[in-house]
C-alpha cells in the first residue's frame, strides 16, 4: 500500500513482485501439507523468479529433502548461505542433505558453522551423527553429552541417541542409551521397539526370547504401536504361525491402511493357507497401494505381482503370467539393482519370449557350479529360446545388494551369487523363482516416512 500511495512504478512492480513470491511460497505450504512435494517445489522455483531470498530457498531445501533429492536440497542450502552467512537454519539443513548423502565430513563442517551462528539441539545432533559416520566415537559421545544438556535427559532423547548409534551398526553404545531411556521413564515410546531392532541385527536377524518380550512391551504401552505389530507379524509369518501374524497385520492395517506392506505380508499368509481368493484381493489392494509410489523406497511389492500373476494362471485367467511378472513396475525399476538390463517389453506376444531372456539375472558363477546352471538352462529351452545369449553373459558379474534405511536392509542382501547359496529355479508352468538358502532375512522394513518420526 505504501508503494502504491508513492505512485512510483518502479516501487510498485517490486512491491507487486514481492506479494507474488509470498503467495506462491504460502500455496507451496498448503501443498506441502498434502505431501505434494514436486508440485511444492514448483511453486517455491516460480517464487524465486520474483524474489530470491534465503528464506525461500530453505524452503526448496527442507522440500527437496522430503522429496528423498539431497543433491537439490544441498544446492539450495548452499545458495541460501551465500545470501545469507548468519542463517542458521540454512547451514543446519545443508549438514542434513549432507548426512542423507553420507557425506560426513562436509555435514559436520556445515553444522558446524550453524552452531557458531546459533546453537541449537538440531545441529548438536546432527553434529553427533556426522561425527559417528567418520569414526569419531569419542567425539560424537561429547557432542551428544551437549545435547542432551540442551534439551534435557528424558528417555526420548536417549531414544534419539540410541537410535544414531544404532544406524552406524554401535549395538553396545545403543542398548545402553536405550537401557538408560527406559530407567528414566519405563514408559518411554520406541525404546523397547529399537532396542528390539538393536538385538535382531546383532543376531543376524535371528530373534530371540529377548527381542520378542521387547516387542510386546512395546505393545504392552501401545497396543496400536504400528512398527512393533509389523515386525511381530512379519516373525510370525516367518515361523509359518499364520493366524498369529494375521492378527498382528490386521491391527497394523488399522492402524495404517495406506501402507502396502501390510497387505502384501497378508496376501502372502492368506496364499499359503490355500485362501486364494482372499490373498488375491489383497495383492490387488497392495499394488493400488503402490501405484504412484516410488518402487525402489516399496520393493517387497514385488511379491504382490508375482503372487497375483501365480494366482490368476492357477485360475486359468493369466495367459502369460510371466509377461505381469516382468512389466510390473516394482521390478522393472529395480532391474539395475538385480543385475538385469532394463529393457522396454514389446507388447507382441511373438517378440516377448525373445526380450524375456534379457531380463532374467545373469549369476555370476564359479567355474564348478556352471554344470548347475546349464541344467537351469535346459529347463528354459521350450519357452526362452535365447540360451546362447544368457550363457554368453554367464561371466558377467551381478549383485543384489540390499538398499538400506535406518541400517537395515530393504530385502537380502547377497554379493557374488554363487549356486550354493542362491539357486534359479524355473518352472515352465510358473514363474522365475528365487530360492535363497540364507539366514534369516531382516523383515521388509519401511521409508522414513512410513515409519516412526
Amino acid at each position: 500500500m505504501d508503494a502504491r500511495k508513492t505512485g512510483d512504478p518502479i516501487a510498485i512492480g517490486q512491491a507487486s513482485k514481492q506479494v507474488i513470491a509470498l503467495a506462491l511460497v504460502e500455496m507451496a505450504k498448503f501443498r506441502l501439507d498434502q505431501k505434494a512435494y514436486d508440485e511444492a517445489i514448483r511453486l517455491c522455483v516460480e517464487s524465486l523468479e520474483f524474489e530470491d531470498t534465503a528464506e525461500t530457498r530453505v524452503e526448496v531445501a527442507i522440500l527437496s529433502l522430503y522429496a528423498k533429492k539431497p543433491s537439490d536440497a544441498v544446492k539450495q542450502a548452499t545458495a541460501a548461505t551465500q545470501l545469507d552467512p548468519q542463517n542458521s537454519l540454512a547451514w543446519t539443513i545443508k549438514g542434513e542433505a549432507l548426512l542423507r548423502s553420507r557425506n560426513y565430513d562436509g555435514a559436520a563442517k556445515a553444522l558446524s558453522i550453524a552452531l557458531e551462528v546459533k546453537r541449537g539441539a538440531q545441529s548438536l545432533y546432527g553434529l553427533g551423527v556426522a561425527q559417528l559416520g567418520m569414526g569419531e566415537t569419542q567425539r560424537a559421545a561429547e557432542t551428544f553429552s551437549q545435547f542432551l544438556a540442551l534439551t534435557g535427559d528424558f528417555g526420548w532423547s536417549r531414544v534419539l541417541v540410541g537410535r544414531a548409534y544404532q544406524e552406524q551398526a554401535l549395538q553396545q553404545e545403543a542398548e545402553m542409551e536405550f537401557q538408560k531411556a527406559l530407567l528414566l521413564d519405563p514408559a518411554t515410546p520406541n525404546a523397547h521397539y529399537f532396542w528390539a531392532l538393536t538385538l535382531m541385527r546383532a543376531n543376524t536377524w535371528n530373534p530371540n526370547a529377548e527381542v520378542y518380550s521387547h516387542l510386546r512391551a512395546e505393545l504392552h504401552l501401545n497396543p496400536r504401536h504400528f512398527e512393533a505389530n509389523y515386525v511381530l507379524g512379519f516373525l510370525a509369518s516367518t515361523a509359518r504361525n499364520y493366524k498369529e501374524s494375521d492378527r498382528y497385520l490386521h491391527l497394523a492395517s488399522q492402524v495404517k491402511p495406506l501402507v502396502p506392506e501390510t497387505w502384501v505380508l497378508l496376501g502372502l499368509n492368506a496364499q499359503k493357507r490355500g485362501a486364494n481368493r482372499i490373498a488375491e484381493a489383497y495383492f490387488r489392494k497392495a499394488i493400488a497401494l503402490a501405484k504412484n509410489l516410488d518402487p525402489r523406497e516399496h520393493f517387497e511389492v514385488r511379491k504382490a505381482y508375482t503372487g497375483l500373476g501365480r494366482l490368476l494362471m492357477a485360475s486359468g485367467r493369466a495367459a502369460d503370467p510371466l509377461r505381469r511378472m516382468f512389466l510390473s513396475p516394482i521390478l522393472v525399476a529395480c532391474l539395475p539393482s538385480l543385475g538385469c538390463r532394463k529393457e522396454i517389453l514389446c507388447p507382441s506376444q511373438k517378440h516377448f519370449q525373445r526380450r524375456e531372456m534379457q531380463l532374467l539375472p545373469r549369476p555370476a558363477l564359479k567355474k564348478k557350479q556352471k554344470n548347475i546352471w546349464e541344467r537351469f538352462l535346459g529347463r528354459l529351452s521350450m519357452t526362452l529360446p535365447l540360451r546362447r545369449h544368457c550363457k554368453r553373459n554367464i561371466k558377467r558379474h551381478s549383485t543384489i545388494t540390499g538398499m538400506r534405511r535406518n541400517g537395515i536392509p530393504r530385502f537380502p542382501a547377497c554379493s557374488a551369487i554363487s549356486a550354493s547359496r542362491l539357486i534359479l529355479r524355473v518352472s515352465l508352468r510358473t514363474r522365475v523363482v528365487f530360492s535363497r538358502k540364507l539366514s534369516r532375512r531382516a523383515p521388509p522394513m519401511l521409508t522414513r516416512e512410513q515409519s516412526l518420526d
